[in-house]
């Protein structure tokens, strides 16, 4: 087995390998060098679980890569209806939170004669060092040791994009109304390497009805 350091400059490279032993050398057909760059989301595909689930939205959809927002495109994680329902992901490994993108429910969407992205609304972001209770509530809980919160004002975004620069957590989490958004978590870019931290991630909370 061979192993190769490249970067992405080194796409395209041409290249050939040697192998030698007592009884000579002999060398492989010449062959072409793909690099491709890995992805920035840090969330993508990551073990995602929430508080119920509601209409077969399950929480992986939050951060299958597809953040079109449109329900019957199985965009959108949902909870069942209930109060203060939460949605979170881990990301399995320490790592340095840079920017959360948090993508809200199509406008094109209709829930019950009104725009489903106004569900989402007035919400919170966390990161923690250690896996939030069920009960944990940002809004009222002050300030907790390790705990980053975030508030996110007025309807949400698409995205809702939430700068945690590089602070060192292990629970990333959101708690918001109705319908979860789509995720997007992206590695922090300092000029100093940061602290590194693992990180479960996103909650979704509120009472939600489709």
């Amino acid at each position: 087995m061979y192993t190769l350091t490249t970067t992405l400059e080194d796409d395209g490279a041409q290249f050939y390998a040697v192998a030698a032993n007592a009884n000579g050398s002999t060398t492989s057909a010449r062959a072409t060098l793909t690099v491709t760059k890995g992805s920035d989301n840090l969330a993508l595909n990551k073990t995602a679980t929430m508080s119920s689930t509601g209409w077969g939205g399950t929480a992986s959809r939050a951060v299958d890569g597809n953040t079109d927002g449109v329900w019957d495109n199985g965009s959108v994680a949902h909870t069942g209806k209930q109060a203060n329902p939460w949605w979170e992901v881990d990301l399995g490994e320490d790592h340095p939170l840079g920017v959360v993108n948090v993508w809200n429910r199509s406008s094109s969407d209709n829930c019950q004669g009104i725009s489903c992205d106004q569900r989402l609304h007035d919400f919170w972001v966390v990161a923690s060092t250690t896996r939030l209770d069920a009960s944990f509530n940002p809004a009222t809980a002050g300030a907790v040791d390790g705990v980053h919160a975030i508030k996110v004002e007025g309807v949400g975004g698409r995205p809702s994009a939430v700068d945690f620069e590089a602070s060192t957590h292990a629970l990333f989490a959101l708690s918001s109304p109705p319908s979860s958004a789509s995720l997007r978590s992206r590695r922090s870019k300092p000029s100093q390497p940061p602290p590194r931290r693992r990180i479960p991630m996103i909650r979704s909370l509120r009472s939600s009805s489709r």
